[in-house]
């Protein structure tokens, strides 16, 4: 599977809440950006269209059913 890289860039508020990563989301294939707004939900869970907040979303749920 080829990484997929979005050519768009992470919004204000993306580069605070992924401060450490310059706003993107990596999942080890692909990056994705925050694109949030200041009035989205912090967590977000991608609601608002942001692929770097649902992927994390939809990461962690992976995780959670492992662990059951």
């Amino acid at each position: 599977m080829i990484g997929k890289e979005y050519p768009d860039r992470p919004s204000k508020e993306g580069l605070s809440r992924y401060k450490h990563f310059k706003g993107f989301y990596f999942d080890g294939i692909s990056r994705y950006p925050c694109t949030c707004k200041a009035e989205c939900p912090d967590p977000c869970n991608g609601e608002c269209g942001c692929e770097a907040c649902r992927n994390v979303y939809l990461d962690f749920r992976k995780l959670i059913e492992l662990k059951r």
